[in-house]
């Protein structure tokens, strides 16, 4: 495994993510932007990424999985606001997810990084329900917050 891998599919995933934001949706990264108050005050989206998960076949091949988890958060305004805004937002990346092919690039400024295509993520054919929306409702009994995740699994074989 090159060890820039797990960079590289981060830092993929994070610029084709941010390219996937709804309208009006404010994009958020999980451990690299700093949060503050005032992030949470508009509608978001907050990306987060598991692995790779290295394998290795009985024939020496390598390939890969990752995990991806979007969280969506409706500020759900007292009038005016649409119910459904959420939900549509989770189909925009749930047929991302199901629909596009998620390219891996060398990105970076080392030596190694040349922005070139490493490959593409797939949905997982080994997991039933490999890109799934999880619906959290509304979070907080004193605040119209609602939530929905949708959770995609990937695997690579560069």
């Amino acid at each position: 495994m090159n060890v820039n891998l797990p960079r590289w599919m981060f830092s993929s995933m994070v610029e084709h993510f941010r390219t996937v934001t709804p309208a009006g949706v404010a994009y958020f990264v999980e451990g690299v932007d700093e949060e503050e108050a005032s992030n949470f005050q508009n509608d978001s989206m907050l990306f987060r990424m598991d692995g790779p998960f290295a394998y290795q076949s009985s024939g020496g091949e390598e390939w890969y999985k990752v995990e991806i988890q979007i969280l969506l958060t409706d500020l759900v305004a007292l009038t005016g606001d649409n119910a459904y805004d959420i939900y549509a937002w989770a189909g925009i990346v749930q047929g991302d997810m199901l629909n596009s092919s998620l390219p891996i690039y060398r990105y970076g400024s080392g030596v190694e990084d040349d922005d070139s295509l490493i490959g593409c993520l797939a949905p997982d054919p080994s997991v039933t329900n490999n890109i799934r929306v999880a619906s959290y409702g509304m979070i907080d009994k004193d605040y119209r917050v609602k939530q929905v995740s949708v959770n995609g699994k990937f695997v690579l074989c560069p």
